[in-house]
């Protein structure tokens, strides 16, 4: 097997045991632990390494120490023959001996030495674990041993990891993955296996080596439909391995061993509660010690399961002995035992089991108010899909509880299919209270796919005065904030999302109260009141216990990520990002969804990763074709807009302005404000129609859209956006050269709003904002404070002011042309524009450059931060 299989990255990790007084590789027969140790024994070239077996017969102390003593003579030449003879079986060696023995023998070592004991199972002698513990703690430190076993040998670990002393390899770390068994395959298999066939192999056994090898095996002798049955095949050598344990029990311990097997995980209570018995603990330690095929459960400390492959065959000869009944009613009593655990998923499992239709509807009912409250959809969806699409039609709780997963889990198709199947059914069976539960789902749904812009007002206001009357509509107020959010009306989006905290909070709906939390957040962010936001969002992750990989795990981390970019630490906000993206799928929340590919787009952009940035926006745009989203599509474009303007990229904001179908043009198209509400899109759209004109150097188109667009956003009190609309309105005035009227405009704005209001948001979303805040400091106007500068020395350290032209001197058709120069037309292109002669142009440039102080145009693109346009370029205007 050696030189069939290398394991190379085990090697790696067995090759850490340097490093460790102790390395313990355990887990049962069949995972390749002496194979392991032949592939490393064999590669170490420069190490003295001595190594014995120990047979499977009784071995004595005098026998092990003679051994060991053995094997390190070999390896080193020191110890006289006379020394170790006296270890016969005739004289006994003590406790103390046989220590002080082996001290001296390692004392007397130079270099650096691993003594491997294979098969260490079978060393059993009297106060085994003293001498363990003793060796361990007075060894010299050039000693290493690596031990062998199919159980846990009897040595106190605590100390030795608390010290990192101990190197761990057990079942997790030997299981073969679909790569090695692919390779094995290829060496021993006389048929070519799919990678389909891989992988059912590698699930069926868990990588368990034997059992991959024999299933390998029973493909040659079989042939390819093996693979076919291989989920109901049992392997044959699981016979004898139950034989060996089961046989080595007590009739107790044989009764826990076979009726435990109904468990898909257990621990000590479930076994206690369910099989009637008050000593499963003890069991399950002896069971470990064996390495039984018993698995710790590593989502749930002190939960373990039995290998697959047992754990089948076990369930076999359980059916046989008690019979169907029996097993029924114990699954019976397992899945109500496991409500009462709050362990909902093996709930469900076993009430499954059950085969009681009635029963099986009672126990899904109890998970889905436990999983919906949780916002944990997929398994709602998971085991109420187990149940069947007809039986949940029957059960009005669960197809309301099924409608409402597939909504919240962005499943909108699946959603529209089943309340369609809903509709189909008499409606007169239907209570008055399940109808409007249904009429809410149908506005869930199209306000999750579609977004706000589908949703009457009247219909917000139905659902909201029916809030109390169901369990199922709890979410409504939520859902009206949302509304009155989106609409600009920020004070009864508060109220609202207040209210419905504090009755989601009784009531135990954990992830919709975390949506609440994200709301009253951006209203105070929205309103101006940043620091607020951000003290609350860090208050409430404090003080939350969440799953990871939940969906209240995820919306307090999207908020800590808004918070730490808030807060100027890209870094964090970064790390926030990266960590919580594997979890961000199509089955999140839009806004979450949203909220995280942009906020790390522009992460990307800010450390230099154009291509990466855009990568991520056409990402979400894929995800996002999934509903009608103008709202989240225009922010995307926002964004891409803003990017190409920082980079100067003309090509690609002339190829988004196409694909948008929006033109450039001196006319202001509309406001944000209709009636008394807030238009978001045409707000996005404005501010993207700006970042093409700052970009085309048309700066005074740019600040009369913007003007206006601050205007408005101030009248609904958005004062974030207000803030963001006006800083880049003061941006373009400074840009054309009105140099004194931006900086007293900026007066104007700080005075009326503190340095508080310029947040990180802020500073990115009007680019430039930081330079034009510099000069307004270094022209002794304005001082900024240390802590200011503090918390954003990232965003002043080396900049270089922007250059700015006083274009006062300049008369009516100088302006003109230098617009147009700026703009990269050449000398002809701009005669042909303003309808003069191409000497006239020449004699404008020359009044231009002399009474600005510059020699040629260059100099003006270059001092403006603005490289001359190609060609092609010229005529995006």
């Amino acid at each position: 097997m050696t030189s069939l299989l290398p394991r190379p990255e085990l090697l790696s990790l067995l090759d850490c045991s340097d490093h460790h007084r102790l390395t313990l590789i355990v887990s049962p027969s069949g995972y390749g632990k002496t194979t392991l140790l032949n592939q490393w024994h064999s590669a170490q070239k420069q190490k003295i390494v001595a190594r014995f077996c120990v047979p499977e017969d009784k071995y004595s102390v005098n026998a092990a120490l003679s051994s060991i003593l053995l094997e390190v003579r070999k390896k080193t030449q020191i110890i006289q023959a006379p020394f170790f003879n006296i270890f016969t079986d005739d004289v006994q060696v003590n406790e103390q001996l046989f220590i002080d023995t082996l001290l001296l023998v390692f004392e007397s070592i130079e270099r650096e030495i691993f003594f491997i004991i294979d098969d260490f199972q079978y060393l059993n002698f009297p106060n085994e674990s003293n001498i363990l513990n003793s060796l361990l703690a007075k060894m010299p430190s050039n000693v290493h041993f690596i031990f062998s076993s199919r159980s846990i040998p009897k040595v106190n670990l605590i100390p030795l990891k608390l010290n990192d002393d101990v190197l761990i390899i057990d079942s997790h770390d030997l299981s073969m993955s679909e790569e090695e068994v692919s390779k094995l395959a290829c060496d021993i298999c006389q048929y070519p296996l799919t990678g389909y066939d891989v992988k059912l192999i590698t699930n069926r056994t868990e990588g368990w080596l034997s059992g991959v090898k024999i299933a390998l095996l029973a493909i040659n002798e079989h042939g390819l439909d093996f693979i076919k049955n291989l989920e109901k095949e049992r392997i044959d050598i699981m016979d004898s391995f139950f034989h060996d344990i089961y046989t080595s029990l007590s009739n107790e311990g044989k009764q826990f061993f076979l009726f435990s097997a109904i468990f898909k995980c257990f621990n000590q209570e479930l076994c206690d509660r369910v099989l009637e018995r008050n000593n499963s603990a003890k069991f399950i330690r002896y069971l470990m010690n064996r390495s039984a095929f018993i698995i710790k459960d590593n989502t749930r400390p002190g939960w373990y399961r039995y290998h697959s492959l047992l754990n089948d065959f076990l369930n076999k000869q359980l059916s046989q002995l008690s019979g169907n009944d029996k097993l029924k009613k114990l699954h019976k009593l397992s899945s109500l035992t496991c409500i009462e655990m709050n362990v909902f998923e093996l709930a469900a499992y076993h009430c499954l089991l059950a085969k009681d239709d009635d029963f099986i509807g009672e126990c899904l009912i109890k998970c889905c108010s436990y999983w919906l409250k949780e916002g944990d959809f997929d398994n709602a969806l998971k085991w109420l899909d187990e149940f069947g699409e007809r039986k949940l039609l029957m059960n009005k709780s669960l197809s309301l509880s099924y409608a409402y997963a597939l909504i919240f889990s962005r499943r909108f198709h699946q959603a529209q299919y089943f309340i369609s199947l809903i509709d189909d059914l008499d409606s007169d069976l239907f209570s008055r209270d399940y109808k409007d539960d249904l009429e809410f789902l149908k506005v869930s749904l199209m306000l999750f796919q579609r977004d706000i812009d589908v949703v009457d007002r009247h219909i917000i206001e139905r659902i909201l005065a029916q809030s109390h009357a169901s369990d199922n509509r709890v979410f409504s107020m939520v859902i009206a904030a949302y509304f009155e959010m989106q609409h600009g009306r920020l004070d009864e989006a508060l109220r609202l999302a207040q209210h419905a905290k504090t009755i989601l909070e009784k009531k135990g709906y954990v992830f919709f109260q975390s949506y609440a939390d994200m709301i009253i957040a951006l209203c105070d962010r929205y309103t101006g009141r940043g620091i607020q936001a951000i003290q609350y969002i860090s208050k409430i992750y404090n003080a939350t216990k969440m799953t990871k990989g939940s969906m209240p795990w995820l919306c307090m981390n999207v908020a800590m990520m808004v918070v730490a970019y808030e807060q100027n630490n890209p870094n964090k906000s970064h790390e926030i990002c990266e960590m919580i993206l594997p979890y961000v799928n199509h089955a999140c929340v839009t806004e979450l969804i949203a909220t995280v590919y942009l906020y790390f787009s522009r992460l990307e952009f800010d450390l230099g990763n154009t291509q990466s940035a855009r990568g991520i926006l056409e990402q979400l745009n894929r995800i996002l074709v999934l509903g009608k989203y103008p709202r989240f599509k225009s922010q995307s474009l926002c964004e891409l807009t803003r990017q190409c303007y920082i980079s100067s990229d003309h090509v690609m904001m002339e190829k988004l302005l196409n694909e948008h179908s929006i033109v450039l043009s001196s006319s202001v198209h509309g406001g944000v404000v209709n009636g008394d509400c807030f238009d978001e899109i045409q707000e996005r759209y404005i501010l993207a129609t700006c970042y093409a004109h700052g970009l085309n150097a048309q700066f005074a188109i740019a600040y009369e859209k913007l003007d206006l667009l601050a205007l408005d956003l101030l009248s609904l009190g958005l004062v974030s956006r207000y803030v963001i609309a006006k800083c880049n309105a003061i941006v373009m005035l400074y840009r054309a050269g009105k140099t004194q009227k931006s900086l007293s405009m900026f007066d104007v704005l700080l005075q009326e709003y503190s340095l508080s209001v310029l947040s990180r948001n802020v500073f990115d979303e009007a680019p430039g904002i930081n330079e034009v805040l510099v000069t307004f400091s270094n022209s002794g106007a304005f001082h900024l404070p240390e802590a200011f500068l503090s918390v954003y020395s990232n965003l002043f350290n080396q900049i270089k002011p922007m250059v700015s032209f006083d274009l006062d001197s300049l008369t009516g058709k100088e302006i003109r042309v230098y617009q147009l120069l700026k703009s990269g037309l050449s000398n002809q292109d701009i005669s042909d524009e303003m309808n003069i002669a191409l000497s006239t142009t020449k004699w404008h440039l020359k009044n231009i450059y002399q009474k600005l102080g510059v020699k040629n145009r260059s100099e003006i693109l270059v001092m403006n931060n603005r490289e001359p346009l190609t060609a092609t370029q010229s005529n995006f205007t």
